[in-house]
C-alpha cells in the first residue's frame, strides 16, 4: 500500500480465521498476515504508511452483547501486530487515526449520554518504539 491512506468503512463481517493483507501500488504481489489468533466479528477503517498498517476491529461481543472495538496495529514486513486498547469512557470505534513517516496519531472517541464524539486529546505514538505501543496482539484481548 505504500505511503499514504487507504480507507475502507463499513465492512461488517465474521472472520473466524481472519487475516490482513496488502499489495504494492505496482506489481501484483499480495501480501497476506497469518491468521489472527481470535475471530473478528467487524472492522472499519484502514490506514497505511510505509511499513505499517492500522484498522479498527472489533472481536467477540462483551458480557452486555456489545462489540469491543480496538485498534489493531501492524508491521507489514514481518507481521508483528500489537493491540490499542481503548481507555476508560473512549471508544476506538468513533474514534480517527493517521500516519507518518515516524507516528501513529489517534484520537479515541468519548461517549456522553450515549452519543459519540471525538475526544480532545490526541495520542502520538512513536512507530520507532513498535514494540512497546499497546500489548502484542496474542496477549488481546
Amino acid at each position: 500500500m505504500g505511503e499514504g491512506v487507504a480507507s475502507a468503512d463499513g465492512i461488517f463481517e465474521f472472520f473466524e480465521k481472519g487475516s490482513l493483507w496488502w499489495a504494492p501500488t505496482t506489481g501484483s504481489t499480495l501480501y497476506t498476515s497469518p491468521a489472527l489468533p481470535f475471530p473478528i466479528v467487524a472492522s472499519n477503517l484502514v490506514a497505511t504508511w510505509g511499513d505499517f498498517m492500522a484498522v479498527q476491529v472489533a472481536f467477540e461481543p462483551n458480557a452486555s452483547g456489545r462489540n469491543e472495538w480496538f485498534l489493531l496495529l501492524a508491521r507489514l514486513t514481518d507481521w508483528e501486530m500489537r493491540i490499542l486498547e481503548r481507555a476508560q469512557k473512549s471508544r476506538v470505534r468513533d474514534g480517527a487515526f493517521a500516519f507518518d513517516s515516524r507516528f501513529l496519531y489517534l484520537v479515541p472517541g468519548e461517549v456522553a449520554d450515549g452519543d459519540g464524539y471525538l475526544s480532545s486529546f490526541v495520542y502520538r505514538y512513536d512507530l520507532a518504539a513498535f514494540d512497546s505501543i499497546g500489548v502484542p496482539l496474542e496477549a488481546s484481548p
